[in-house]
């Protein structure tokens, strides 16, 4: 549904991405409030989360799905507002390498969940270099569109 709504939108592959990228993130962010309303759920950011169930449990406290849906609204804003006429390959690197990392820190633990135990401490430090990475080819995939 939220990739037939940026397809709607929008006219070539880049500009679906970013569409896309803020009708996820929107969605993500507005799941979690709607949710803290409605059932005062999570009590805190720190609350963890079981994000998705394959291939393995995600899990990861609130703040850190908040933090990419928050990224991905700005980053497809900004891909919207400045589409770059060509990403080149470094950009499209980055981007990808920063959500694999953020998705190996999504899963780092998911053998002691799947065991029924509670997660441990979150990655943060591999979760920050794959927002970094992220953030990095986006800037990259805008800077260009400049040059």
């Amino acid at each position: 549904m939220l990739a037939a709504v940026a397809a709607v939108a929008t006219r070539n592959f880049r500009a679906w991405l970013a569409a896309f990228s803020i009708c996820f993130g929107a969605w993500d962010l507005a799941f979690y409030a709607s949710l803290r309303i409605l059932i005062g759920w999570p009590a805190s950011l720190a609350t963890w989360d079981l994000l998705f169930l394959l291939p393995v449990p995600w899990v990861g406290p609130v703040l850190a799905p908040v933090i990419v849906a928050a990224s991905l609204v700005l980053g497809g804003a900004a891909g919207l507002m400045k589409e770059p006429p060509r990403v080149d390959r470094v950009a499209w690197t980055l981007l990808v390498a920063g959500g694999v990392t953020i998705f190996l820190s999504f899963i780092w633990d998911w053998r002691n969940v799947v065991d029924g135990g509670m997660p441990r401490d979150f990655p943060w430090l591999i979760f920050a270099a794959g927002e970094l990475a992220g953030l990095a080819g986006c800037a990259r995939a805008l800077r260009t569109q400049r040059s």
